[in-house]
């Protein structure tokens, strides 16, 4: 990663944290914060988030990031992997622990949300979630000051939202079909949920549920097969951006700065045995955000749509938007970053590390 993105990076969370956003975070000071799956999207941006607040607000947090592949993430932050604050700890989740016991503060993320791998390797998707999750909860008992344990579960726990339904609150009780390779990440996700709670309520581990939608920003990977990772990438590479299906799904993305200082707040303020939904509420069909990644190019292309058996096959309606009102209440959070400018700042910063 150039110098370039690094700054840029460090420049979103300067200008994030103004104000009031600092005091609800204080509960970090003087800390131990481990993030499983720590060199992925999100934690890469709690380890951006929480060492700025070392830097700049004497936060004195240490990070220990846990994760089976460290040599890209020297790569893609040297300035993060030589911190003095952050302890990499290369491991697989899935087996027996052997981690600092002196942790505060747990978030378990390791997972791989990428649809692609889970139909291509769905036993190693699913053990990596049900058993990398028993064996975090395992290590958590036996740290003497955990204060949470914040289990990442995921936003497609609710299955098919109905088109009726406006935005998905957290008391939807909808789920993923059954007996279809598709089902293999959220299933495994509703089922560390329910592993959560039983270690909370047998064993009085303190745990948060939240739940993730999709995002945008920095560190993501153009070559993840996500709709709107495809579409900037499409057109950063002056390609047409192809759209499988009518356009008409419905999603909704959350900017790297509001999904990790929302993170943390949930982590540090909530009371066990609760669940958040943490993405943005604000939908966009397909279509829509392809044409809108397109006027944002310096050189605008074509947006196409597939037709035949590919458009038959994609053209069911398919919706997945959160409401976020509980977290906006609990913790007077915001959306703070619009769709238009999350994607202006996503690429504008790929444009900076070129990664295209």
């Amino acid at each position: 990663m150039n110098s370039k993105a690094i700054d840029f990076v460090q420049k979103e969370c300067s200008t994030y944290f103004t104000g009031a956003r600092v005091e609800p975070l204080m509960p970090l000071k003087n800390s131990v914060l481990m993030v499983t799956g720590g060199t992925g999207f999100v934690g890469t941006w709690l380890a951006e988030m929480v060492s700025f607040l070392n830097e700049t607000a004497s936060f004195n947090c240490q990070l220990i990031l846990v994760a089976r592949d460290l040599e890209r993430f020297k790569k893609k932050c040297p300035h993060l992997a030589s911190n003095r604050n952050i302890t990499l700890i290369k491991a697989d989740v899935r087996f027996a622990l052997d981690l600092p016991r002196e942790c505060n503060w747990i978030v378990h993320g390791a997972a791989v949300p990428d649809h692609h791998t889970s139909l291509s390797y769905p036993i190693e998707t699913m053990t990596t979630i049900a058993q990398g999750t028993e064996a975090v909860l395992r290590f958590s008992e036996r740290c003497s000051d955990l204060k949470m344990l914040l289990n990442l579960s995921s936003g497609w726990v609710y299955g098919d939202q109905p088109v009726e339904v406006e935005k998905i609150p957290e008391s939807y009780s909808g789920g993923p079909s059954l007996n279809t390779i598709n089902s293999i990440y959220p299933e495994a996700k509703r089922y560390s949920e329910v592993l959560a709670a039983s270690f909370r309520h047998q064993l009085k581990v303190p745990v948060t549920t939240v739940r993730p939608f999709a995002f945008l920003g920095p560190y993501q990977r153009l070559s993840s097969p996500w709709a709107a990772n495809n579409f900037i990438f499409d057109a950063l590479s002056g390609n047409k951006i192809r759209i499988l299906g009518n356009g008409e799904t419905v999603r909704s993305y959350m900017y790297a700065t509001d999904m990790a200082y929302w993170l943390l707040n949930m982590l540090v303020r909530s009371n066990s045995g609760a669940c958040y939904n943490l993405g943005s509420p604000e939908p966009i069909a397909l279509g829509e955000l392809a044409r809108m990644v397109s006027s944002l190019v310096s050189t605008p292309t074509e947006v196409s749509f597939s037709s035949g058996a590919d458009m038959q096959k994609a053209s069911r309606k398919s919706k997945l938007v959160p409401d976020t009102a509980l977290a906006e209440k609990d913790f007077a959070l915001k959306h703070t970053v619009s769709l238009r400018e999350s994607l202006s700042k996503t690429i504008d910063w790929y444009k900076v590390s070129q990664e295209v």
